[in-house]
This record gives C-alpha cells, structure tokens and sequence, in this order.
C-alpha cells in the first residue's frame, strides 16, 4: 500500500479500516492462495508418467546420484580419464543431491522438487507483480501465468531452468533496492558466459527452427505461444511510441517488466540455450508484461476478466489434452531394455543421456575411439534436430558397418534404436 492510502487509512474507524485491509490484503492473498494450490496439485497430477523423460532429466539426476557420493560426475566413459561436471554451476545439483538423501534418487522425486520449486518461483513473481502494479493487478496477471498449458506441462520436469527463473525473479525484485548495481553487473557476468557458449548438438539456431519444433512437438500449445507472441508485439509497439517520442517515457510505467522482457529475448536469441524448456525464460515475462499493460487498457473490467478466463481455460484444456498425449516414455524403455536385454559388462556406444541412463561401460558417439574394438552395442537416438549420426565421429561410422538393427523404441521424445555390432561379436 503507498503511503498516501496508509494516512487515509489511519483517518478511517476500526472496522472500516479492518475492511479495507480485508479487500486490499487478505482477499487477494487468499485467491493467489487458492489458485496456486489448484496449479500444484495439477503440476503433480500424473506426474511420474507423464510427460516422458526429457534429454537433461536423466543427466541431471545421475549427476545428482553421484554427487550424493560425493562426486561431482556422470557415469564414467570408458577409457576417458574422470572429469567433473562443470557444464554448469553446481548449485543445482548440491540441492537436488540433499533432496534426494531426504526423498529417494529417482526422476520422479527430481520432478516433485521442480513442482516445488515452480511454486515458490510463482509466489515471488506475484509478490513482484503486487509491489509494482498493486494486488488487483497482479492477481490478474498471475493466474494465466499459474494456469497457462505450456507452463503446466514444462514445469512437471525436472530442469535446472527452473531454479535459472527463480533466480531471475529474484534479481528482479531486487533491482530497486540500493545493492541494485551489483546485482546488474553480476548479472551482466553471466550473461557474457551465456553468450560465449558454443553451439551443441540438440540446439536450435533461428526462430524458425524454434518455431518449428514448438508447432510440431508441442502444436497442442500454440495458445501458450500465441499469448507470448502477443506480449512480445505489446512491448514493440511500446517500444515504437518510444522511438517516436525518442524518450523512454511510454514505456516507464511498466519499465521493469518491459526491462526483463527485452532482456529474455535477447539473451535467449543470442546464446545456445534454445531447447524448447528454455522458452520459458521468454514466456513468463511476456506473459507479466502482457496482462500488466492489459489491465491499465480502457476496457470494461468485465472483458479483461473474460480474457484472462479465456487464456487460463485454454490453457487447462491444453494440458488435460497433453497430459495423455506425451506419456510414451522412450528413454525408460530403453534403460528397461538395456537392464534386460544387453550383458552388464558388454560396452555401448551411445549418446550422453542414454549412457547415463544405463549401467553398461560406454563411450560417447562424438568419441568412440576407446570402444572401437570393445563395443558389443550401439544405442542411436534421432529427434526433429538431430540425430546421432550427425554428432559421430569417424570412429563410430566404422564400428555401424555391418551393424543389426535388434529394437527400435520411439515417443514424442525421440527415436531410440538399438543395435549389434559386428565388432563386439
């Protein structure tokens, strides 16, 4: 409340007061309390089966695995003299490591812990929201943002993103305090590093690759991608009455929103972090910008409340239909397969998730030279952006020569194929 409303309020008599508080505070907490709890319990509904093991899911949880035992490391490669996992800060991996020790060491429990942490990402984002635009404001913008289909199906998987988002909120919130100077120059550290980063298999390299795969992959939520298209045009045309005016007056009623916005999409159009969960570093701010700037338009209050219905409604039906719809779990199988199928001393060639799914000796398709006359088996994996064979070296090409197709395993995920190979006979 500003200061303004606080000395009205002092003036006022103890149950107007107690009132006012009542509709200014308590209400709003109450119903962001309820609809958080409501997008909770939807984020846990079914989540061991669906949406089906995603790439990172099986290397941040063996990593997880072996940092509980205190090493801060994949499943070793054959050949290959041990190195740590610095790929990213391993903050992530310290608290998911502890979670475990407390839960049990399973995907399933690294996706409880991402439903948890999402929810407490959604609580701060409200308090942000609260602190520049006031309750009302903010809990507008908050439910399609608890309740958007992409959001609820991304958010059931265990990824380091969602603990990148909270940071992000944070930091956001922290910009108007007086240390904000030193946030934005670490801020601007990281960003560097991001910017530096190489391009790797499974990245995409233009929006329309993006797009692509968003409208194939996941076309069950292009409402989801629709609304953020529509945030990001909002913020243009803000940006445009700026250029016109060449002042940034327009745009400072909703600077900091505008600010994160602008930040999101040049930052994730300028680095390698393009798989799709990354969408949400772009998605949550343009859907706070959004719906922020909605609700100071000269629309009757009774049409902003029916578009925020409508968008929380298509979003629900999105992910009731997705939620079925992705429950083929290839890399399960596959690990399955391999528990079942493949001797545990026989060497595999394969990709990096894949091998650390299994507990077979292996080597990487990018170097397979230390399995080249060891490998029994090989295990492929191919999706809309690559395919092992792509990311293989000369010496993986050699060992498939001759090689048998035994099973292949395909799902929304990807394709898995698994093969004999005729030098490990």
């Amino acid at each position: 409340m500003s200061t303004g409303f606080r000395a009205v309020v002092r003036q006022l008599p103890a149950a107007a007061r107690t009132k006012s508080r009542m509709e200014q505070v308590y209400l709003p907490v109450l119903a962001f309390a309820t609809m958080l709890a409501a997008g909770t319990v939807l984020r846990l509904w079914h989540l061991s089966a669906s949406p089906a093991w995603q790439w990172d899911e099986a290397v941040y949880w063996r990593v997880a695995v072996n940092v509980q035992h205190g090493l801060l490391t994949e499943h070793p490669l054959r050949g290959v003299a041990w190195t740590p996992f610095l790929y990213q800060p391993p903050f992530y991996f310290l608290g998911l490591a502890r979670w475990f020790s407390a839960t049990g060491a399973t995907i399933y429990h690294a996706r409880v812990l991402g439903v948890i942490l999402t929810s407490g990402m959604l609580a701060m984002l409200f308090r942000l929201l609260w602190r520049i635009h006031g309750p009302g404001v903010a809990l507008l913008a908050i439910i399609p943002v608890i309740f958007d289909g992409w959001l609820l199906y991304i958010e059931r998987i265990s990824f380091m993103v969602t603990v990148v988002v909270i940071y992000v909120v944070a930091m956001t919130r922290m910009y108007d305090v007086p240390t904000h100077d030193w946030f934005t120059s670490q801020s601007l550290v990281q960003i560097r590093r991001v910017l530096g980063l190489q391009q790797s298999g499974g990245t995409l390299t233009s929006p329309g690759k993006l797009l692509h795969l968003l409208a194939a992959q996941y076309g069950l939520f292009m409402v989801s991608l629709l609304l953020g298209l529509a945030g990001v045009l909002v913020a243009a045309r803000r940006l445009l009455q700026c250029y016109r005016a060449r002042d940034w007056w327009p745009a400072r009623g909703n600077a900091l929103l505008f600010s994160w916005l602008v930040a999101g999409i040049a930052v994730y159009s300028l680095s390698s972090l393009k798989f799709p969960q990354y969408f949400v570093l772009i998605l949550v701010p343009a859907y706070c910008y959004l719906w922020t700037e909605l609700a100071e338009w000269d629309w009757r209050m009774a049409w902003k409340a029916a578009a925020v219905a409508a968008a929380t409604l298509a979003g629900l039906a999105a992910f009731w239909l997705a939620v079925p719809a992705f429950r083929a779990n290839t890399l399960a199988q596959v690990q399955q397969y391999a528990a079942a199928r493949i001797p545990s001393a026989d060497v595999v060639v394969t990709e990096q998730t894949i091998g650390d799914l299994i507990q077979q000796p292996w080597c990487t398709v990018e170097y397979s030279v230390p399995c080249l006359h060891a490998a029994a088996y090989a295990i492929t994996w191919r999706t809309r952006l690559q395919s092992s064979t792509e990311q293989a070296d000369a010496a993986f090409h050699r060992l498939m020569v001759g090689a048998v197709r035994v099973k292949t395993i395909s799902g929304a995920v990807g394709t898995a194929t698994i093969w004999k190979l005729r030098e490990g006979r």
